[in-house]
């Protein structure tokens, strides 16, 4: 039995069962395989929805020999954007068109993103699609750019029925082999092995597509089996990308022998020094490189490579962004895109975007409308780049998020674009999918087997639970000191590797529960040795407040002021989560004047304010109050007032300055062509 099997269990939850097109592709793909690692040994399964980099497809309308009235009908139809009934009338006038012309009426309806009126065609003529590889494909890549991996299953199980090999292409069993790792790794997995040792096409990027998304999604040992398949099968072919991306994840999750075995395979194929896995080197060590150092050794390792190409350009600053994305400064991505577009960066629009989130995680509103301006002056609004502009606004300011998103629900209705409807679908859905992980974890559990069972829905559905989801579920039950709760931390240690450090720490908070001073403090210290590169005030502060909890009150406070003088240490919008264990120990404590002299240094600073430490200060300064005798409180709770009293204030005029900028951000979306 897997080790996944064995927590599923443990968890007193199901096993997922595919969908019954699924089912019967998997019948249909492994009848006469037998599926295993060359080794034989077992491999671990787990799934998740990561984004993918599947090649974009370029339609052309196929030349006729004679020109069909209807066809030439429907096309006008859509070249003028009347699509108003149109996939009625193209139903019931199916006859009259032949393969190609449906083809190309799918194409053009395809390019224009009318994706709902491709999926009623296919609803309405199905058992006309099925053996027809050409339509069937157009068909699957409409579900795929949509995610709409139920639609993508059935189609491709009618796709992989078929008996025209001549007619399947490796870019739709690419996408396969993404939709699949998303929903079934099990299967996605079992199809890459028929792709290898059957008549199934594949190319060049076959095994990088399955390892970049693989990375994402599941453990070490499914790109181990990707690897041991390619050790026995040589003449596989593989692209640089997907070498560098094998030594990423060797490096990253793989023990000493697993990374001699493959420098031993690079060695054998003359690979172990191109760009790729000297990239993949370098990114290794990015984490522990000084900030201030960071792009001057960037720009000489870069400088270093000769005959770089466009794509190795991209390969390598689009992980290096994954490093540092959570940490990175609006300093740090300008160095970054200066540096990536020097170099060749193939997409410009990208790195403007990650530009955009950064500026939004860690900036100020306005300097957030500046990025958008500078964006809208450079290029063309589309649905993504809407939809990431308000995903950034809503970063920016927690606080607000029903306003903003009701703001940008407002201009998506005036917009004159075909994506118009695209767009109120997603932030629908995405509102949607926000509420249900509050509720989900928000509502008051009596038992602990509830939370378990909602946490593994996910996983009978094929996908693996966010970090988000695991550390809200894992923080709940170890308020309720619930047995489950290290069972559920040991399944995300097997689905994250490594750990996330939010993650980590809220389990370690849980191990010093019941220690006593020192065995906490040296744990405590341990930590901050194995961990201290990768740690940021956020994380300081977390284990502030654990150090206050246990009563090492001197440890809290130089945790705090480690985090101050910390490599890594840059004031940002959420800076004042530094103070929040002090305001909350020095409450306990009944030491008011200090409180409020902590209360008034963030104030004068002008750090930005959010409900959070709202709530924070309108509790604790409660607190301290019912610590006061009746003397005192004739003197603090005047004072006390008065701090709640600025707070509030302060907070409204932040919250109305953002406002504004806001309505000059939809101002400006609604001129933005």
């Amino acid at each position: 039995m897997s080790w996944r099997s064995k927590e599923i269990r443990t968890l007193a939850c199901g096993i997922r069962i595919p969908t019954r097109y699924s089912q019967m592709a998997i019948r249909r793909a492994t009848s006469s395989v037998t599926f295993g690692t060359s080794s034989g040994s077992s491999t671990s399964i787990s799934t998740s929805t990561p984004t993918s980099n599947t090649q974009s497809v370029h339609f052309s309308i196929p030349k006729q020999r004679s020109i069909n009235p209807k066809f030439e009908r429907v096309s006008g139809l859509i070249r003028a954007h009347k699509f108003k009934n149109l996939a009625s009338e193209i139903s019931n006038r199916y006859k009259h068109f032949n393969t190609a012309e449906l083809v190309s009426i799918l194409r053009q309806l395809h390019a224009l993103h009318k994706h709902l009126i491709i999926r009623k065609i296919y609803r309405s003529k199905r058992e006309q699609f099925i053996g027809a590889n050409t339509l069937l494909g157009v068909v699957m890549e409409s579900a795929f750019l949509e995610k709409d991996y139920e639609l993508f299953e059935e189609v491709f199980t009618y796709y992989l029925q078929s008996t025209d090999e001549s007619s399947k292409l490796a870019r739709h069993f690419n996408m396969a082999l993404v939709v699949f790792l998303k929903t079934n790794t099990e299967f996605a997995k079992q199809l890459l092995y028929q792709m290898v040792y059957s008549h199934h096409p594949m190319d060049d990027k076959t095994l990088y597509e399955f390892l970049l998304n693989a990375t994402d999604v599941s453990t070490f040992s499914t790109v181990r089996f990707v690897f041991d398949i390619l050790k026995n099968n040589p003449s596989l072919p593989i692209s640089d990308s997907a070498l560098g991306q094998l030594m990423i994840v060797f490096i990253r999750n793989g023990k000493s022998k697993d990374i001699s075995e493959l420098e031993q395979y690079l060695e054998n194929i003359d690979k172990l020094d191109n760009h790729y896995v000297r990239m993949a080197r370098f990114l290794n060590r990015v984490v522990s490189i000084d900030p201030s150092c960071l792009w001057l050794e960037v720009d000489e390792f870069m400088q270093s490579l000769k005959d770089k190409t466009a794509e190795s350009v991209t390969f390598f600053y689009d992980r290096l962004y994954l490093l540092l994305r959570k940490r990175a400064t609006i300093e740090d991505m300008k160095h970054y895109t200066s540096l990536a577009q020097r170099d060749g960066h193939k997409d410009t629009l990208t790195l403007r975007v990650r530009g955009l989130l950064t500026v939004a995680r860690t900036g100020s509103a306005h300097e957030l409308l500046e990025y958008v301006e500078l964006l809208k002056s450079n290029y063309q609004l589309d649905k993504d780049m809407f939809i990431t502009i308000w995903n950034a606004f809503k970063l920016n300011q927690p606080g607000l998020e029903n306003v903003i998103t009701s703001k940008f629900k407002g201009i998506s209705y005036s917009l004159d674009v075909y994506w118009k409807s695209e767009a109120l679908r997603d932030l629908e859905k995405e509102s949607s999918n926000s509420n249900s992980l509050s509720q989900m974890i928000n509502v008051t559990c009596e038992q602990d087997l509830e939370l378990l069972t909602r946490l593994n829905n996910k996983l009978r559905d094929g996908k693996r639970p966010t970090v988000e989801l695991f550390t809200r579920v894992l923080q709940q039950l170890i308020k309720m000191k619930s047995p489950y709760a290290s069972q559920v931390y040991e399944l995300c240690t097997k689905l994250y590797t490594p750990v996330p450090l939010h993650l980590e720490l809220s389990w370690f908070a849980n191990t010093l529960r019941y220690d006593s001073h020192a065995e906490a403090q040296l744990k405590i210290e341990t930590f901050l040795f194995e961990k201290d590169q990768y740690l940021r005030y956020p994380h300081y502060a977390e284990l502030s407040d654990y150090a206050f909890k246990k009563g090492l009150n001197k440890v809290g406070f130089e945790l705090i002021s480690r985090a101050t003088q910390s490599k890594n240490f840059r004031v940002d919008k959420n800076i004042i989560s530094l103070y929040v264990p002090i305001l909350k120990f020095l409450a306990k404590n009944g030491n008011g004047e200090e409180y409020i002299k902590v209360v008034e240094y963030v104030l004068k600073e002008n750090y930005q304010l959010n409900p959070k430490y709202n709530r924070l200060i309108k509790n604790t300064s409660c607190w301290l109050l019912t610590k006061c005798d009746s003397e005192e409180l004739d003197y603090m709770k005047p004072k006390i007032d008065e701090m709640n009293l600025s707070v509030k204030d302060r907070y409204r005029e932040q919250t109305n300055e953002y406002r504004k900028v806001l309505d000059d951000t939809i101002e400006l979306l609604s001129g933005w062509r």
